[in-house]
């Protein structure tokens, strides 16, 4: 799930066994809402008939089309950590969760 990050700017390192479950994820989403919005598999990619090759489960996926998803998970901690976020592990220990500010306490970058 996301939280607010304390420090901004600093991106957690995903794991190669994370990134993997996380791209095989994205990829049942994205799969999801091609669906949804009408496409269905199509050897080649045709947009006006909402064909795509890459409708297929992670498993027939070409290692080019899983290296797509792979790349946007690697991308996502530094984009969160930009915009204040981070990734975190649901049932984390709270210790490292970041402490709430209390009524009128700056949310300003942190310095170093």
């Amino acid at each position: 799930m996301l939280a607010p990050n304390p420090v901004w700017g600093e991106p957690e390192t995903l794991t190669a066994e994370l990134i993997e479950r996380l791209a095989r994820r994205e990829h049942d989403r994205w799969c999801r809402f091609q669906r949804a919005n009408g496409w269905r598999y199509g050897e080649r990619r045709d947009d006006a008939g909402r064909q795509h090759p890459d409708l297929v489960e992670w498993e027939r996926l070409s290692e080019a089309a899983r290296e797509k998803d792979r790349e946007a998970v690697r991308q996502l901690p530094e984009l969160l950590a930009d915009a204040g976020f981070r990734i975190v592990r649901v049932g984390a220990a709270t210790a490292s969760a970041p402490r709430r500010r209390p009524a009128g306490e700056s949310q300003g970058r942190a310095t170093v």
